[in-house]
């Protein structure tokens, strides 16, 4: 092996004597006693949260956040202002015209004018940016405490502290390491890069840009068609009428197969599936984006493609327009999202609505066999729903003149009071409107705090216990109180939604319930100028990630004969809270029971590596192991860091030389929560990273670049390199919900997949990984 020169010993030693006068100033045992007394802590709480209920997850999670915060403030809390066993990662040797600064980076602020040490924090020093910025040799010109600063960058050196030891020097041309904690030598790093998978996200081996008029460069699905395999063909193709279950695994062309049919049901028949009258409904806006982007090049145009939530809410407003409160809350508890999503809600309303379609059925045959009627009251009201039934019998018997099928009220008076007695008992104040009867019937219901426990704790003790059904049940309350002041203060004849209290709101989950009242009481669904919604052929994707209300809704705007095409994948669960229970028992709930459900076992868009990866990460929950791919490609990587600092300068090395070297490449960077991603990206963007964009609210642009994004943003799309950002025990503690958020994650990525923490890494993550950690 190479022997050290004279010049690498003296680099060696120089940074070493500094570190060891900084060890020299040991800090208190009464800290480092409390640090270890965290840490234990945090390791028993990680081992409970293998067994803990689903419930107890949140509460387990915030002691370990607590404690973890704890353990920083101990490091940060030594009497010399600095932690011994870790105090810098970088020193940056500036050379201004007038003076030389000296300076450690790291995640403290100390200064200490014997040792001739300065340390500055990445995060808050000026200084710090013209570490991330400028490389050794290269002249800077930096605003810097409200001054312009220039010089030149004369050192950078970058170190890597294991336990106050000194393992490791690089600077422009060197590579110093610690030999087994050893002996010092001379080598190149292991080069870990992000490369060769520019345009590997899409189902084409060679994928073509597309680009736009003005110029812009769109990642697209290429020519796939003639990459069609026979399996998928025959679901394209599958007869028109009917349903189409497809089960596929992540990158399996389960979408892809299901807009193949969208545009194949056109062709073969352009009347009956005409483009207005399909409809694509996807999970996400950003999705729904990106196949109207698509759609068009399979030869199908003007093709209403939806994501559910935002067709609810349209749908919803108008049908009720000023009527309910405009805004939604932003702070739902997760009990009453939960109940309002749990298949028992649809058990408790079904069993609502059948009590008063029998109560006027019955009340109607004990009147007219009272009577000794005749069957024009049957025939009249035949085919009607229940409430234009309500509103038939009440102008009929209440109105002057008013008629009934062309004839006016013709039986005594008697069977006048009878009847509207009938109607009395039915609702509140039947003198209302159609939509104001709905509502009324809406709060009948979830006014009835009783009958909705009773209901919850028989059908769904399970998944939602006693407590968390209380509180979902305090905030069905809650709302209800605070819709009626406001209606009270705006009057229900106004037409302005935003006046009267301000304080009520609805729930998301609001909108589906009351869709499905209006389908089962009402009558269809309203789209333009009034007419009765009605589709077709409808594609439903991630069908998982709706709830049993949501797809009844779905159903009912469906047209006679059936033709209904369900996409998803049971192991990519991304919504916690609908019990979706697999294929059988959506279908079966659903009213359409003995469906034959498809699979799509080979995943195109990701390698074996990233596939073989992503199903361990679901461990007992996969639905099968059986994953075939028809790529190989790089390993998955995980790397450790002391600092974040130190994690944000290699990545920006890293992503600056990918997109160098592949101009047209689609990266991710992935955290678990939007403030994750924004918390990066003002980290990483004055690194001055080339098309670093923060996506926070689906706000893709399918242009090559770097997308920070979290997780929920990214469900059904595709990248060429993804990157996950901190998979540590407090993002993703050992349970089910966080396991699939993991797995749809890691499989956005097409071709290489790299994982990055500077915290304890998640227990999720599997052993012969964490055996081979980078650091």
């Amino acid at each position: 092996m190479e022997e050290l020169s004279v010049q690498e010993w003296l680099v060696i030693k120089e940074e070493e004597e500094r570190l060891r006068k900084l060890l020299l100033l040991q800090r208190s045992f009464a800290v480092s006693d409390n640090r270890e007394t965290y840490l234990a802590q945090v390791l028993e709480l990680r081992e409970a949260l293998s067994e803990a209920k689903e419930d107890d997850v949140p509460h387990l999670t915030e002691q370990i956040n607590t404690l973890i915060h704890l353990i920083n403030q101990t490091e940060l809390a030594d009497a010399y202002g600095f932690n011994p066993l870790n105090p810098y990662f970088a020193r940056l040797v500036l050379e201004e015209e007038d003076r030389v600064r000296d300076l450690y980076i790291g995640t403290q602020v100390f200064s200490n004018k014997e040792l001739g040490v300065q340390i500055v924090d990445w995060k808050a020093s000026p200084v710090a940016a013209i570490y991330f910025r400028y490389s050794q040799g290269d002249e800077y010109e930096e605003e810097i405490g409200g001054r312009l600063s220039e010089g030149l960058v004369k050192l950078k050196r970058v170190f890597k502290i294991h336990d106050g030891e000194l393992v490791q020097i690089e600077e422009q041309g060197l590579h110093l390491f610690k030999e087994q904690g050893r002996h010092w030598r001379k080598g190149h790093a292991r080069a870990y890069l992000l490369k060769g998978g520019s345009g590997t996200a899409s189902r084409a081996e060679k994928a073509k840009t597309q680009v736009s008029p003005s110029g812009v460069a769109h990642k697209l699905l290429p020519e796939i068609t003639a990459l069609i395999d026979p399996e998928q063909f025959e679901l394209i193709t599958k007869p028109e009428t009917g349903i189409l279950a497809i089960q596929g695994t992540a990158g399996s062309g389960k979408t892809t197969v299901a807009l193949h049919r969208v545009a194949w049901l056109h062709r073969k028949d352009p009347k009956r599936f005409s483009t207005d009258k399909l409809l694509v409904m996807v999970f996400s806006r950003a999705l729904a984006k990106y196949i109207s982007l698509v759609l068009p090049s399979l030869g199908v145009e003007g093709v209403e493609i939806a994501s559910f939530e935002e067709w609810a809410s349209e749908v919803r407003g108008k049908l009720f327009g000023h009527l309910l409160p405009k805004g939604y809350a932003e702070d739902s508890p997760a009990a009453a999202i939960r109940l309002k999503k749990h298949p028992a809600l649809l058990f408790l309303m079904d069993r609502f609505i059948n009590e008063k379609t029998s109560a006027l059925e019955e009340g109607l045959e004990r009147i007219v066999e009272a009577k000794e009627l005749d069957g024009f009251l049957f025939e009249a009201l035949a085919g009607k729903s229940f409430l234009d039934k309500l509103v038939l019998l009440r102008d009929w018997t209440q109105e002057e003149g008013a008629k009934l099928e062309r004839k006016t009220f013709c039986y005594s008076g008697e069977v006048k009071a009878m009847l509207w007695k009938l109607v009395e008992g039915l609702v509140e104040d039947p003198f209302r409107s159609k939509k104001l009867l709905l509502l009324q019937l809406w709060d009948e219901l979830f006014s009835d705090f009783d009958r909705i426990r009773e209901t919850f704790l028989k059908e769904a003790k399970a998944e939602l216990p006693p407590a968390t059904l209380e509180e979902g049940i305090n905030w069905i309350r809650q709302q209800y109180l605070a819709r009626h002041n406001w209606l009270h203060a705006k009057g229900e004849e106004s037409k302005d939604p935003d006046s009267g209290a301000g304080a009520a709101s609805l729930d998301y989950e609001d909108d589906p319930i009351l869709l499905y009242l209006w389908s089962r009481l009402s009558g269809p669904l309203e789209g333009p100028k009034k007419a009765a919604l009605s589709y077709a052929h409808l594609f439903v994707d991630e069908a998982q990630d709706l709830s049993l209300v949501e797809h009844q809704v779905l159903v009912s705007i469906c047209a006679d004969p059936l033709s209904l095409t369900f996409a998803g994948d049971v192991n990519q669960q991304m919504i916690q809270h609908n019990a979706f229970k697999g294929w059988k028992y959506l279908f079966t709930n659903l009213g359409l029971p003995g469906q034959e459900i498809s699979n799509l076992r080979v995943s195109y868009r990701s390698t074996r590596q990233i596939m073989e990866f992503s199903m361990d990460l679901l461990g007992e929950l996969a639905s099968t192991h059986e994953v075939k791919t028809v790529k190989e490609g790089p390993p998955v990587e995980l790397f450790g860091f002391a600092h974040q600092g130190e994690l944000c300068h290699s990545l920006s090395q890293s992503l600056k030389d990918l997109v160098f070297g592949e101009a047209n490449a689609s990266i991710a960077l992935i955290t678990l929560t939007p403030e994750g991603a924004k918390a990066y990206y003002d980290l990483l963007e004055p690194m001055e990273i080339p098309r670093l964009r923060l996506v926070d609210d689906q706000n893709f642009s399918f242009t090559p670049g770097i997308d920070i994004t979290d997780v929920r943003q990214v469900k059904g799309l595709e990248f060429d390199y993804v990157i996950l950002l901190d998979v540590d025990v407090v993002n993703y503690p050992d349970n089910s919900y966080q396991r699939y958020l993991l797995h749809i994650a890691a499989t956005r990525a097409a071709h290489q997949l790299w994982i990055l923490n500077y915290r304890v890494p998640s227990p999720l993550l599997p052993q012969e990984l964490l055996d081979r950690v980078v650091r």
